[in-house]
């Protein structure tokens, strides 16, 4: 729901982002990866820009793949205001946690692009076995 208001005004859905951010801490990591995963894209990027760190601590959490898929997204778009919250993130966690807990989470695609991309590689596979 606060993530559907993002989407669609942004001037009054701006203020919901702390709380968007806030339930996506208190819910289990499959619920919160699966309801990041649905909208996350449809949200603009500029309203993520403000919420780099708490998105930056995400990815240690349950949707740590989703989180990880917008910054990914960010990088591309915005990779100045980028740079410092990740350096800061980056020092900070280097070498306070375990070698298992330090490595990034897997990567995660939205569904639709996983599809096409399954598709992509089945006529790939398909004109081989042609050819």
């Amino acid at each position: 729901c606060y993530l559907l208001s993002l989407q669609l005004s942004a001037t009054k859905g701006a203020n919901v982002m702390p709380r968007v951010l806030s339930l996506l801490d208190a819910l289990p990591g499959e619920t919160a990866a699966r309801v990041l995963g649905e909208h996350a894209d449809a949200v603009p990027l500029w309203q993520w820009l403000p919420w780099l760190p708490q998105l930056l601590r995400g990815l240690r959490k349950g949707y740590g793949a989703q989180a990880q898929h917008v910054l990914l997204r960010l990088a591309r778009s915005y990779p100045q205001p980028l740079y410092y919250p990740l350096r800061a993130y980056s020092q900070s966690h280097l070498g306070t946690s375990a070698v298992g807990d330090a490595s990034p989470p897997a990567l995660w695609k939205p569904p639709a692009q996983e599809r096409a991309e399954k598709e992509a590689e089945a006529r790939a596979d398909e004109q081989r076995a042609a050819a």
